[in-house]
């Protein structure tokens, strides 16, 4: 069996497990593929999982997936089944790597408390005056306890009556925190990183939209172009250079009017797999009139834990890098163990009071920076004044290439869901007798 694709991945995604017919102008659309990959990718899948082919009599090719779409595959093929373990590892690794953080931090606190009272209480023990305290303080637990063993049985009825503690409430409470302290220390991610492919199925949707004919300037705001300028010719002049990239992930193709006036269609994304029931009259034509919405970045955040998280989080940092010097103070001569435990604490606590703090800075440059590309690319959205007269006389110069067909209606020349020999017989027109 040939390994998955590299645009394996999206069009799963886009087909999920109950299949459908697609065809791959639809797929580039729609997930933001390359045409061309798009085709690659559902060839691929559709020889690997045995789907249908529809073929129409102008060369348009649809492909009908089974259902359980993932379950073929994996059924199918031993690669994929081990990809799919390598990746549920994978995601139990990064799940362990993002739990360590706070784990660590805990122990450490744990280990360095436990350390410095055992080492106050031998203190204690080599003077009069502390095994005397010593010794009241044990009789005064005794004392707690004989009255605690006392009131037991009062106590046991009132413990019937409240309902036990569930077994995973400690999972509520420090998991979270887990999780948070690498949310603090590293963040969250970029909250664009799929900015890209969330572009370009834009894009694709858009061209769908519009019947696969638009201007530059309908997509400009979708692009990342600079400050839209006043000169209205100077504007198209950059929307139409930036089209280049369109055209060639979707094949597009560019008309000039007998005006000079450009326009782009895309042929590919002109044809369904199946009928589409298209907008009719003056509501298609009022959104026609209007630009894409501009493509939206997200502020990058500084974590996405509660205040109370950030709070322990601190608290126990500081508490770590308050307690581990004292090692060295009340334990002398320090064994090397604990001298390396000590050093160990004290830079684990600077990196996690010291990362966040450095991160800010960073984060708000980099949220100046997605702002402005955002307000950029609203000023491309804003079209208004003598522009405007300009840009309808343009679309209406698009609209001309703007069409909508669907493989059964153009006629199939050829399907693998019957016999070559019952496609024949069909094919055949019917004799009528005189």
């Amino acid at each position: 069996m040939t390994p998955p694709s590299a645009a394996e991945a999206p069009l799963l995604r886009l087909l999920g497990e109950q299949g459908g017919l697609l065809t791959a102008g639809e797929a580039a659309a729609r997930s933001g593929l390359p045409l061309e990959q798009a085709e690659r990718g559902l060839l691929a899948l559709a020889v690997a999982a045995g789907a249908d082919l529809r073929v129409g009599h102008d060369g348009s090719v649809a492909y009908r997936f089974p259902r359980h779409l993932r379950r073929r595959l994996l059924a199918r093929s031993w690669r994929r089944r081990l990809e799919a373990s390598l990746r549920r590892l994978w995601h139990l690794g990064v799940v362990l790597v993002r739990l360590s953080i706070g784990t660590v931090l805990l122990l450490l606190v744990l280990v360095v408390s436990l350390i410095l009272l055992v080492a106050g209480l031998v203190q204690l023990l080599r003077s009069d005056d502390g095994i005397e305290a010593i010794g009241q303080l044990l009789l005064g637990n005794l004392e707690g306890l004989v009255r605690g063993l006392a009131s037991l049985r009062l106590d046991r009825r009132t413990r019937d009556r409240t309902p036990p503690a569930a077994p995973g409430e400690w999972r509520t409470l420090v998991l979270p925190f887990l999780d948070a302290a690498f949310s603090v220390l590293f963040g969250d991610g970029d909250p664009n990183s799929d900015r890209e492919q969330r572009r370009w199925s834009r894009i694709g949707c858009f061209l769908r939209h519009r019947h696969g004919a638009v201007i530059a300037e309908d997509l400009s705001p979708l692009l990342d172009l600079p400050l839209r300028p006043s000169d209205g010719e100077h504007a198209t002049a950059i929307a139409d250079a930036a089209m280049l990239p369109v055209l060639l992930r979707f094949d597009g193709r560019p008309e000039v009017s007998d005006r000079g006036d450009l326009a782009y269609h895309f042929p590919a994304l002109q044809v369904d797999a199946a009928p589409a029931v298209s907008a009719r009259g003056p509501a298609r034509k009022a959104a026609r009139e209007l630009p894409s919405p501009p493509l939206r970045e997200r502020r990058l955040r500084f974590s996405r834990t509660t205040s109370g998280q950030r709070r322990i989080y601190f608290i126990l940092s500081t508490a770590l890098l308050v307690l581990a010097p004292m090692l060295f103070d009340l334990i002398r001569p320090t064994p090397a163990a604990l001298a390396a435990l000590g050093h160990f604490a004290i830079g684990y606590a600077l990196i996690l009071l010291l990362l966040p703090l450095l991160r800010l800075p960073f984060l708000r440059w980099r949220n100046r920076r997605i702002e402005r590309r955002n307000h950029r690319r609203r000023s491309w959205a804003r079209l208004h004044g003598p522009a405007a007269a300009s840009l309808e006389r343009r679309r209406l110069f698009a609209r001309t290439f703007a069409r909508r067909s669907s493989v059964s209606e153009v006629g199939l020349a050829y399907t693998t869901e019957e016999g070559l020999l019952e496609q024949q017989i069909a094919a055949v027109p019917p004799v009528h007798p005189d």
